[in-house]
């Protein structure tokens, strides 16, 4: 896991301390697991691969082992999926601000990566705009809609009745 945990602290945008409070371990033990080849624990594994929406066999193999990226990820930054959200929905920077209740200023130092797009925030955009925190904050392709709409499409798979209802009324209002 050592090239692992300096890729993971990277591409979240973590510190030692944010992956220490993940893990569950001490910053001295997360250097060892960086610097000196520790192995986290299967448990910790299982928790780094939970909370951040990562592969766990990409955390289970060796670090001279060369595998994919861990993630399925949209290539964006947070400032760029934010603009291209406003973009979708037709939105200004000050509509947008006001429909998530967020100072526009605010809106536009994330878009200009002054300030981090932090999870609280985040979490406002998601359930505003129905969009997926995990898309938001790391760009995890899987998880742009919104959660909801993915319980919505897994039902209606499930229930072709309910489907052929909605396309049915889907057609009538065209």
């Amino acid at each position: 896991m050592v090239n692992r945990v300096a890729a993971i602290k990277q591409f979240f945008e973590l510190t030692d301390s944010d992956l220490c409070n993940i893990i569950g371990v001490s910053n001295g033990t997360l250097t060892k697991m960086e610097n000196a080849g520790l192995i986290a624990s299967s448990e910790q594994r299982d928790k780094v691969a939970e909370i951040l929406h990562i592969r766990r066999d990409w955390l289970d193999k060796l670090d001279d082992e060369e595998l994919p990226s861990p993630f399925d990820h949209d290539g964006l930054t947070k400032a760029e999926r934010i603009t291209n959200i406003m973009a979708e929905t037709g939105m200004t920077q000050r509509e947008f601000s006001e429909t998530i209740g967020i100072a526009h200023t605010v809106i536009s130092k994330i878009q200009r990566g002054k300030v981090k797009l932090v999870p609280d925030t985040a979490q406002r955009i998601a359930d505003k705009l129905n969009v997926g925190v995990e898309w938001l904050l790391y760009g995890l392709t899987d998880y742009k809609d919104h959660p909801v709409n993915r319980k919505m499409i897994d039902y209606l798979w499930r229930n072709p009745e309910a489907r052929i209802m909605i396309e049915d009324m889907m057609k009538s209002e065209k």
